[in-house]
């Protein structure tokens, strides 16, 4: 019984996970933008406007680094391979 179990429970943990985070950052970006109406509904200068819109501007504004999400992955995967040798054997 529990062996059949056992499967779907990891399917939909799959699922599952991957939804609920998404779920999870719609609420607090909706948070976020709710905040900055009702701050924009008592400003009247559209530059302080702006300013408040960049501030609430998360993302970074330096360029992205391929060559280090590279290093990263060549290593995690090197990693891996290394771990499956050691505990699998050849």
């Amino acid at each position: 019984m529990i062996g059949e179990i056992i499967p779907v429970l990891g399917v939909l943990t799959g699922l599952v996970v991957p939804l609920a985070v998404f779920i999870w950052l719609y609420h607090e970006e909706k948070g976020k933008r709710e905040a900055v109406i009702e701050i924009a509904k008592h400003l009247d200068d559209p530059a302080k406007i702006e300013q408040l819109l960049g501030l609430f501007d998360e993302r970074k504004k330096a360029p992205i680094d391929y060559r280090r999400g590279g290093v990263i992955t060549l290593f995690v995967g090197v990693g891996i391979c290394l771990l499956g040798a050691v505990s699998f054997g050849s």
